[in-house]
């Protein structure tokens, strides 16, 4: 026979063989752990702690992460770039030595073997483009009208300006509001109308490159070379607008496909694209 007497408490009896027994037999509802084993984290390695039920000998293991290095006062060696990190030293206060450590790039979203990589690290050298906040760039985020335009004034020195803007969504104040400016002055860009000119609108590949020829049109450069446009199966689809713009660029290998075969002109431009795409344009004027 059993009997529950009191909550977690459980009193046997029985009789074998003319004798008689009695047992009292707790059963605990929950574990109770003790720390059983320590080991501290570090700067740069993990640490533990293993605590053991003192009822069934139970374990389990806490990871405390390590907590890295704190240099007051880091030297950089090799200086970190937007997609490259950089090395330096400095005494840490926490393990008293000397260490090297790596610099995070500046943007943390790049890959330092992209095919922008290196168009990246230029115009952020040079100035051209900015962060979509202070650590990330956004290489896979589309580019807008504003964006391109402004990052052709930059490319440009930021020239004064003068006059009234003539696209009625292009409030003054805006950010690209002077690029937009500067660039309807000198012919570069064209609205969506002769009122619009959609700087909020992502820009597609082809209205892209007719920006990069205009640009290179008021630079004063040989625009008059013509690439094979054959290869590619889907060149019927160019606008008109953007048909001249498109051959040189070819040409000049200012743009390749999204494959052997295919421009993709009316596909969004990215802003890894864009900086591609600068970076060979500078190229160009430096030949």
């Amino acid at each position: 026979t059993y009997q529950l007497v009191g909550a977690g408490e459980t009193i046997l009896e029985a009789v074998y063989a003319g004798y008689f027994a009695r047992a009292t037999i707790r059963v605990y509802e929950d574990h109770c752990y003790y720390q059983k084993e320590y080991q501290p984290a570090s700067c740069t390695e993990d640490g533990y702690i293993i605590s053991a039920c003192s009822f069934c000998g139970d374990e389990k293991r806490e990871i405390l992460p390590a907590y890295g290095h704190s240099i007051p006062e880091l030297t950089v060696d090799t200086p970190n770039t937007a997609t490259q990190p950089g090395v330096g030293h400095g005494f840490c206060q926490y393990c008293q030595r000397t260490v090297t450590v790596e610099i995070p790039p500046v943007f943390i979203d790049t890959q330092p073997k992209a095919y922008y990589a290196i168009p990246l690290d230029y115009c952020y050298e040079q100035g051209l483009v900015n962060g979509i906040t202070a650590t990330t760039f956004g290489p896979k985020v589309n580019l807008t009208r504003a964006m391109m335009v402004t990052l052709l004034y930059r490319m440009e020195g930021t020239p004064a300006v003068t006059g009234t803007c003539q696209f009625t969504d292009v409030e003054p104040g805006a950010f690209y509001y002077d690029a937009v400016l500067w660039g309807q002055e000198n012919g570069i860009v064209q609205g969506t109308s002769d009122t619009k000119f959609s700087p909020k609108m992502n820009i597609t590949r082809e209205q892209l490159i007719t920006f990069l020829y205009r640009y290179a049109q008021q630079k004063g450069m040989d625009t008059s070379i013509a690439g094979d446009l054959t290869a590619f199966t889907d060149a019927d689809r160019i606008q008109p607008y953007a048909k001249d713009a498109m051959v040189w660029a070819v040409g000049v290998r200012l743009i390749q496909g999204i494959t052997e075969t295919t421009l993709a002109p009316a596909g969004t431009a990215l802003r890894s694209q864009a900086v591609t795409f600068l970076y060979r344009f500078a190229g160009l004027q430096e030949a």
